[in-house]
């Protein structure tokens, strides 16, 4: 059941963070901490434990689920779509549109080399959530530099893309074995959402 105080909340709770951002090496990467509030923090944790969950797809690895009716992933959409004014008046010069969540849940031996997003993703936040090691976070290639976002939990990144391709990256390193590294990945685009 949707709980409209949890969503209200976080949307505090993440409208800070955006807020309260920090400047990178790079004038396209932000890093951003305490994103949620940790009731949605403890609520998202108990539905992957205690649910039979419907992954899609296995891509290397990496499971994602993109929308359940009636959750805690409802909410967290709710939450990211409330932050859609706050996004584009931070870090684009036209109107976004709020296309979607994914929760990824990546397990070893899950690795993904350096690539550039879909060129339609003009602005990308993506949150750690739960323990894995630091060095399992997202690296950047910044102009033949490389910069670590580390993964720490209710904490990630923002990037802007306002031309493709976009900024390379990749994940640090393999997953290591018993390690799950969960993540909200949450994407704006100037292009409207298919229906």
């Amino acid at each position: 059941m949707i709980d409209q105080n949890i969503i209200d909340k976080s949307t505090k709770t993440a409208n800070q963070a955006i807020d309260c951002r920090c400047a990178t090496v790079s004038p396209d990467i932000y890093t951003i901490s305490n994103v949620f509030d940790s009731n949605l923090i403890v609520k998202l944790k108990k539905y992957l434990n205690q649910n039979q969950l419907v992954w899609q797809g296995e891509l290397h690895k990496r499971q994602i689920i993109t929308w359940d009716t009636d959750s805690v992933i409802e909410e967290i959409h709710e939450v990211c779509n409330n932050l859609t004014e706050k996004i584009t008046q931070q870090f684009f010069n036209t109107h976004l549109n709020f296309l979607g969540i994914q929760i990824w849940k990546d397990q070893h031996p899950y690795y993904l080399d350096w690539h550039c997003d879909n060129p339609i993703i003009n602005v990308a936040l993506q949150v750690y959530m739960f323990d894995a090691p630091e060095n399992c976070g997202t690296l950047f290639d910044i102009n033949n530099d490389e910069l670590l976002i580390p993964y720490v939990h209710n904490t990630g990144y923002i990037v802007v893309t306002k031309s493709s391709p976009g900024l390379r990256h990749k994940v640090n390193q393999i997953t290591p074995v018993g390690v799950t590294r969960y993540s909200v990945y949450s994407i704006w685009s100037t292009t409207e959402k298919r229906k």
